[in-house]
């Protein structure tokens, strides 16, 4: 799914946010409009990674896109975040993250596969107060998955 704020049609540089989880993107619609997105896109998961490629037939408007992206903070999300960053670079959406890490870790999913280099890769874009929480968060995370 893929909405788009005509505010910014018509501007020469334009930033897209993708977010991973449809509740967020839901969340997110009805605020587009006051918002400096020029489009919200619903990744749905990883699905993202393959239709990112269609988003120029989709859009075809003419500007610099700069794309950002939000999901899960685990280990899924963040390798889907790496994943679509090699097809389509997509900055991480750092305010959302930082919003995420003022919360108190959630036991994650223990099926889910650490993906070290998407975790790696992701850690440097917080600033240096922010990531050794970052890091706190996954150090937290595997200790719950090896009590499960």
């Amino acid at each position: 799914m893929l909405a788009i704020n005509p505010r910014f049609i018509h501007e020469s540089e334009q930033t897209h946010l993708i977010v991973e989880n449809k509740t967020t993107y839901q969340g997110l619609l009805p605020v587009l409009k006051q918002t400096r997105f020029a489009t919200l896109i619903y990744g749905c998961g990883k699905a993202v990674i393959k239709s990112i490629e269609q988003f120029s037939m989709q859009y075809p408007v003419r500007a610099a896109h700069r794309f950002l992206y939000f999901g899960d903070l685990d280990r899924e999300g963040l390798s889907i975040w790496y994943s679509l960053n090699q097809k389509q670079a997509a900055e991480p959406a750092l305010p959302f993250y930082e919003a995420c890490l003022k919360k108190k870790a959630a036991a994650g999913k223990a099926y889910q596969q650490a993906r070290s280099t998407a975790i790696d890769a992701f850690s440097p874009i917080f600033r240096n107060r922010k990531r050794s929480k970052y890091r706190a968060h996954f150090k937290m995370e595997t200790i719950i998955r090896r009590k499960s």
